[in-house]
């Protein structure tokens, strides 16, 4: 992995010269849909640290809008400006990672192990040019489904939401073991853009899945809406990694808050990056908090009887 310490030596450097030119840094950010309220705790934390954005910050967004076949050029346009930093999520980070081995890469959130796909030498010692947080965590996955099966006993054939092309293929596997565990088959859809999620769900009624798994995926984030929606309309109970989904109209939510990961994480990583430390010596972070929402509110309305052990445990009940 030369190109891991190559990119780990050059970016600091490139970032020192800008700052020392009285150059005003300038960072890129990859959204997979719109602007939403994690950019706005972003820039409030930015802001928090000392940044002004316009002034002693320059913040370039691009936004895909569901459709991820726009990735790849919106990166390549944010190299090209120049930017002293690459803010990318879940299949931004391989193209971005192919792009440049230069320019800083915080990964905003990955959903593959950064190790395995190669970004990182290790998660305490990345070694290049990229660093962040992953939610990659098989055995969160496998939690979410035993929550599924707690809310629906009578659960036998669950649908899998995932995301499209070779993005997620770890979590997909480790959400297939879980099911095979748990005495449940798997009906696996991927999604790769916004004209996919209403076939999936159909799919999943042919199949007459008695539920879906959400895996983790930026583009799903977005469309956490969508999601709820089509869950209702299909009548499925559903559960996700984000408790905006649930927030939404979702069933259940068990994961980390994204809001607060962009308030506090990701503003941490751009402000250390931009005053000069290597990101192959940051090390790659994964969140330790989860909070696991019920909505009592779809319950009822998918005629579900919420068990008082879920009700108890749940961080948040949405009645």
């Amino acid at each position: 992995m030369t190109w891991l310490v190559l990119g780990g030596l050059l970016a600091p450097a490139l970032a020192r010269r800008a700052l020392a030119a009285g150059k005003v840094p300038r960072i890129g950010v990859v959204f997979p849909g719109v602007q939403g309220p994690s950019g706005q705790a972003f820039e409030k934390a930015l802001g928090g640290l000392g940044w002004v954005l316009g002034q002693t910050l320059h913040v370039e967004y691009r936004f895909a809008r569901g459709d991820a076949a726009r990735v790849p050029a919106l990166v390549a346009e944010l190299i090209r400006l120049p930017v002293d930093a690459l803010l990318v999520s879940s299949d931004a980070i391989p193209v971005a990672a192919e792009a440049t081995r230069t320019i800083p890469i915080v990964m905003t959130f990955a959903i593959d192990d950064p190790v395995e796909r190669g970004w990182a030498a290790s998660l305490a010692q990345p070694g290049g040019n990229v660093t962040g947080i992953t939610l990659y965590a098989p055995e969160l996955t496998a939690k979410r489904l035993e929550l599924l099966k707690t809310a629906v006993p009578a659960l036998r054939r669950v649908g899998v939401l995932a995301p499209g092309g070779v993005a997620g293929l770890g979590q997909v596997r480790a959400a297939e073991a879980a099911a095979h565990a748990l005495g449940l088959q798997a009906q696996v859809a991927g999604v790769r853009e916004v004209g996919d999620y209403e076939p999936a769900f159909q799919a999943f009624r042919r199949e007459t899945t008695q539920g879906v798994l959400v895996l983790s995926s930026s583009a799903f984030y977005t469309e956490r809406r969508r999601l709820a929606d089509l869950a209702l309309q299909h009548r499925l109970p559903l559960v996700s990694p984000f408790r905006e989904v649930s927030e939404a109209g979702g069933l259940l939510a068990y994961g980390p808050s994204v809001v607060e990961l962009w308030a506090q994480r990701v503003p941490s990583y751009v402000d250390r990056i931009l005053k000069g430390a290597r990101p192959g010596a940051l090390p790659i972070e994964q969140p330790s908090t989860f909070e696991l929402v019920v909505n009592q509110r779809t319950a009822r309305a998918l005629g579900l009887a919420m068990p008082p052990s879920l009700l108890v445990g749940a961080d948040k009940v949405i009645e």
